[in-house]
Formats: structure tokens, sequence, C-alpha cells
């Protein structure tokens, strides 16, 4: 069943700002709340004053683990004011375009390596080899999609109790060696290529 908790983790994760940007007030707030997974997968960026006039309020939704939803909170807000499009003006064009640029970056070596050494990030130890872990991807990539009441359906035992877990125990510490109720929230970018 993926990373999926017995029940919901529902604590909730909050902020909120009040700002002056280009010569405006600015008022936000945000909250996050882990739900069902074993870890917090999504991550957001908060950037009141991007520049040019620009605010950026961005959530990243993990999908079935943090890794990626950490690399755009911490890169997309570089991408976009490096980009072109963004320097002439065009916001639309530009986040069309940093979309893209950073789903190529994905794919180089380089922000793979990163991923891989983020995914343990309370570990000196190096990335296992994950060759063998096709069918379980494959696996998670179909439950990704597939409507939670399925997915709940899928993991349910005859007498209607979900198993306590659906990822194997051994496999927990690769996910998180801190648990879920004393987890702090994802990178919250301050700016361009920043990080808290």
């Amino acid at each position: 069943m993926g990373a999926y908790l017995r029940k919901p983790v529902t604590a909730k994760v909050s902020s909120q700002g009040d700002c002056i940007v280009s010569g405006r007030r600015l008022v936000y707030a945000y909250t996050a709340m882990q739900g069902w997974r074993v870890t917090m997968e999504d991550a957001h960026s908060v950037i009141p004053d991007l520049g040019d006039e620009t605010s950026l309020f961005a959530v990243y939704d993990g999908h079935g683990g943090r890794e990626v939803a950490d690399y755009c909170a911490t890169h997309l807000a570089g991408i976009i004011t490096a980009s072109e499009a963004y320097k002439s003006g065009d916001i639309e064009a530009a986040l069309k375009e940093s979309f893209m640029h950073c789903d190529r970056q994905l794919l180089t070596e380089e922000v793979i390596v990163w991923l891989k050494k983020h995914i343990m990030p309370y570990s000196d130890e190096e990335p296992e080899d994950d060759s063998g872990d096709e069918e379980e991807a494959s696996r998670l990539l179909e439950e990704a999609d597939m409507p939670l009441e399925n997915l709940l359906a899928q993991y349910t035992d005859e007498q209607g109790n979900l198993e306590d877990f659906v990822v194997d125990s051994s496999n927990l510490s690769k996910l998180s060696a801190t648990p879920p109720s004393q987890q702090q929230e994802g990178p919250v970018s301050d700016g361009p290529g920043k990080e808290q």
C-alpha cells in the first residue's frame, strides 16, 4: 500500500507572515499536515518578495517521497528568476519554462545524486543499491494514481482492519529516522536558491 499509516497524523504545522512588498502590505498564511503517509512528503516555498513586484507561494506534492518536493522547494525559485522570460516580465512563460527546466534537471546525474543523498538525511551511510526495487517502484507508481478508497480496500483484512504498515518495517529507516510526530516541516525557501 505504499507508505501509509493505520491512522492519519493530523497535527498541523502553520505559519503566517505580514510584510511590505513593493510598497504594498502582503499578509499570508500556510498550514501543512502529514495525513496518512509514514512521513511528511510535501514541501513548500514562501517567498513574499521574489523580485520585480512578484511573490512565490508554492506547494510541492511528494507523491510517494519527499526528495523531489524538497528539491523543487530549494531550487525552483532560482530557476524562475534566472529565466529569460522572468527577466522580460512574462511570468506565465517563466513558470512554464522553469517547470520544464526543473523536470529536465531531475534527470541529470548531479541531481539524481542529490536526491539519493537527500533520501537519508539522518544517516551517514551511502545510498543502497536500488536496482532490485523496480517492482516496488512500479507498484508505488500504480498506487499513487489509485483512489484512496480502492487503495485502502486493497490492504484491508477480512475483519475490515487495515494492516499496521504497508511498508516493510526494515525500510522505515530509509524513509525517516524521526517519528512522524517529531518531524519538522520541510524546506522553506526565503529566496532563489536559499533554504532555511
